[in-house]
């Protein structure tokens, strides 16, 4: 791992027992506090894009995943599409449920705002489970569109999240926690 990267995964703060017992939560606000840190971030999301399938649509899970998928669809002059928390969007739009390592949700994607046969790359901050990446892929593929891959800042070891993506696109993350 370069000096770089060493360097954002070690500007999160690890809570351990958070939000429930033996459950360590990545707290990226450090990150995004620094402008060095996010700048340096953003640069190295960048560079691991230029990996993936051709997209049109940069997609942001909410909420730490609206954070980077805006700033890199503006670099890249891309479409934001963005996946929603429960109640958040008006309708008509699609749900589906899913279950995180400590608690089950919903997602919410509108399907006014979703582009007939969009290629897209799905951006969240962190992959544990699973549960995010693969129901926001899900609410896609149940509007046509393609998924050309998905990026995340950090990935848990252990917790195998990348076995329930990687069979649907190519999973990239910066590092492993």
């Amino acid at each position: 791992m370069n000096e770089r990267i060493e360097l954002i995964k070690n500007t999160f703060r690890v809570i351990p027992d958070y939000p429930i017992k033996d459950v360590s939560f990545k707290d990226i606000t450090p990150v995004l506090a620094d402008p060095v840190i996010m700048s340096t971030l953003t640069g190295e999301l960048v560079r691991k894009i230029f990996s993936f399938p051709e997209f049109d649509y940069i997609v942001g899970i909410e909420s730490r995943g609206f954070i980077f998928a805006s700033i890199l669809s503006n670099i890249l002059n891309k479409g934001l599409i963005l996946v929603r928390k429960a109640g958040k969007l008006p309708p008509p739009i699609i749900s589906t449920s899913y279950k995180t390592e400590y608690s089950e949700t919903s997602l919410e994607l509108s399907v006014t705002s979703f582009p007939k046969n969009a290629k897209v790359l799905i951006i969240d901050d962190i992959l544990a489970t699973g549960g995010s990446l693969k129901a926001a892929s899900n609410l896609i593929k149940e509007l046509n569109g393609v998924i050309s891959g998905f990026l995340v800042i950090g990935q848990i070891n252990g917790l195998n999240g990348h076995k329930e993506v990687e069979n649907i696109a190519k999973i990239t993350s910066l590092f492993t926690f």
